[in-house]
């Protein structure tokens, strides 16, 4: 066990996520990122956080507790819909051929200034 009480299983599972356990074993107990750590639990709570798992999707939605991967992937896909709009073409008000340069454009029947 670390000096910070860290069982081996938080580095077992450093180890299978490819990172190096030593490193990560010195990172656990020099606590480098404990501030970070704290502020996201402050930002957990502020957000509804009861329990683990907890989910923030993209800023603005959280999901409590487990769900299954098809809810998941519809609360995803619910939130990336709700926050991108779909880009569309703009509507062509008048045919522009020619009338547009390294200058600039001109309006049909002006005169340009």
């Amino acid at each position: 066990m670390t000096s910070s009480g860290t069982g081996s299983e938080v580095l077992d599972f450093a180890a299978q996520l490819g990172l190096d356990r030593e490193e990560a074993t010195e990172v656990l107990d020099d606590r480098r990122y404990r501030a970070q750590v704290l502020a996201d639990q402050r930002e957990a709570q502020r957000l509804g956080a009861r329990g683990v798992p907890f989910l923030v999707i993209d800023g603005s939605r959280t999901i409590n507790g487990a769900i299954g991967t098809d809810h998941l992937l519809a609360a995803m896909t619910d939130t990336w819909d709700a926050g991108h709009t779909v880009p569309r073409a703009l509507p062509t008000v008048a045919q522009a051929d020619g009338i547009c340069g390294s200058d600039g454009c001109v309006v049909p029947g002006t005169q340009p200034s």
